[in-house]
């Protein structure tokens, strides 16, 4: 009997192989569009959400977790133009976001608890996805600590 790792890791190979099977070949002769990536994404996704605090999140790890190469796991994100370390930033910066606007925390214990251990990095990423320090949108919001 599979423990519950083995088990998902296992359903997903299948959706995969089975994916490959049934869906036709495009001109290339390669297979685009695999059905199984969208459910294959979200419980990737999952996983992420499940794991921000943790330590890092990389593609060897989300692979091993649902029994796919790490080519597949790039590949799932790829589809739409994004990256797994996109996806990771941008999860970790809502989050971040949430404190700020929810919490008094200091904005350092904020940015560290979301994965940016330079604050001076997730700064950037903050202004860069809101347009608005860290400190500037607590401000904009009512906050005042920094």
């Amino acid at each position: 009997m599979l423990g519950p790792a083995a088990t998902v890791a296992a359903r997903n190979a299948t959706l995969e192989l089975f994916a490959g099977v049934v869906q036709p070949a495009d001109r290339a002769g390669t297979r685009s569009g695999r059905a199984a990536d969208p459910v294959l994404r979200a419980a990737m996704e999952r996983y992420i959400d499940r794991h921000l605090t943790g330590p890092a999140i990389t593609p060897a790890g989300i692979a091993r977790a649902h029994g796919v190469s790490e080519r597949t796991v790039h590949r799932v994100f790829s589809a739409d133009g994004t990256t797994l370390g996109g996806v990771v930033r941008n999860r970790r910066l809502v989050r971040a976001r949430h404190d700020l606007v929810t919490g008094g925390e200091p904005i350092v214990a904020i940015a560290h608890r979301w994965g940016f251990f330079d604050s001076s990095h997730f700064h950037r990423a903050f202004t860069a996805r809101y347009g608005l320090s860290p400190g500037g949108y607590r401000a904009s919001l009512g906050g005042t600590r920094t």
